[in-house]
């Protein structure tokens, strides 16, 4: 290709880019609650709590609020911002402890929900669309397109009957079904009847990982170790490593590799290479090498791991050293 042709197509990606970023609605983010509520227009406030050292902070700004979708539905809220460090007024009185945290509240200031971390795309627009359908059923009936009258858009949650132990896609989101807000409140209120149900407890885990709701699907978790300790029904490390995925997903790579650790313990075989894999690979996001390499090797040196997961290793390790190399000139 002649030097002139490839000016011109970087020319055109500028221009193209330029396009799409002038046509993604801007979201106007308030300093404070009490400058939201100057022009507030009957809209409810969507107060985003924030500090600069979260990882999962940043996480969530660059993959989730960029998001043309997360865009388009947060014109329905008065956005504020509230940065933890130059704020802590505003965090004390709202009574803000982990970062991220998320705080919906009504035209006139009631609290309608509250939830921490930095969900995905998904996730947080199903947040978004639970808000506006409290809104609705308490009364409060949006104006205009895209109001709390609307039917929410659903947000895709992989239905149980796909837990399986499926290592290749942990840091990929599950293909599955539509739910909406109803059909997701209906699994939460067949937990709520039938406690003891395995299929329903797993399936509401799923949902909750796939929303990034980590917390709630952990004590779920725990509830079902709890109904089956010798793992009959196979639903444990399925499960764990969907939790492994949802940190990753976030960006929290400490804490997937401290959860993969402890599931490491009890996995033997093929299963525990897998994990092994994994371990090295966020290891490696992390920036510590000697670790990351002591899981791949031993990936590379285990009898029972399958040719295509040490091809994955070896490509791993080869990454991790060209790395090195790059640090060293």
């Amino acid at each position: 290709m002649h030097r002139r042709q490839r000016v011109g197509l970087a020319l055109l990606g500028i221009l193209w880019g330029g396009l799409l970023a002038a046509a993604a609605p801007q979201v106007r983010w308030y300093p404070s609650l009490a400058e939201a509520q100057k022009q507030q227009k009957g809209q409810p406030f969507f107060l985003y709590f924030r500090a600069d050292w979260s990882r999962a902070c940043r996480w969530f700004e660059e993959h989730t609020l960029t998001d043309l979708q997360v865009l388009q539905a947060l014109q329905n809220f008065v956005a504020v911002k509230v940065n933890a460090t130059l704020q802590p007024l505003e965090v004390k009185r709202h009574r803000v402890q982990k970062y991220p945290t998320l705080l919906f509240l009504d035209p006139e200031g009631k609290e309608l929900y509250r939830t921490e971390g930095g969900y995905d795309v998904a996730g947080f627009l199903w947040i978004l669309n639970h808000v506006q359908r409290q809104r609705a059923r308490q009364g409060n009936q949006g104006e205009g397109p895209g109001s709390a009258k609307e039917k929410p858009s659903s947000a895709e949650v992989p239905p149980e009957e796909a837990l399986k132990f499926n290592p290749e896609g942990l840091l990929t989101p599950s293909a599955g079904e539509t739910l909406t807000a109803e059909e997701i409140a209906a699994v939460e209120l067949a937990v709520a009847k039938r406690p003891t149900d395995l299929s329903a407890l797993a399936r509401l885990a799923r949902i909750y990982l796939r929303l990034q709701r980590i917390p709630e699907a952990l004590r779920l978790l725990r509830q079902i170790e709890r109904l089956d300790p010798q793992n009959k029904r196979g639903l444990f490390l399925p499960l764990r490593l969907e939790v492994a995925r949802a940190y990753a997903r976030r960006g929290e790579y400490r804490k997937a590799t401290g959860h993969l650790a402890r599931l490491l313990q009890r996995l033997r075989g093929e299963q525990a290479d897998w994990v092994r894999y994994y371990l090295g690979a966020f290891y490696a996001k992390q920036g510590e090498r000697r670790r990351a390499e002591a899981h791949l090797r031993r990936v590379l040196t285990s009898p029972q791991a399958p040719a295509a997961l040490k091809t994955k290793a070896a490509a791993e390790l080869a990454t991790l050293a060209a790395k090195e190399r790059e640090k060293e000139k």
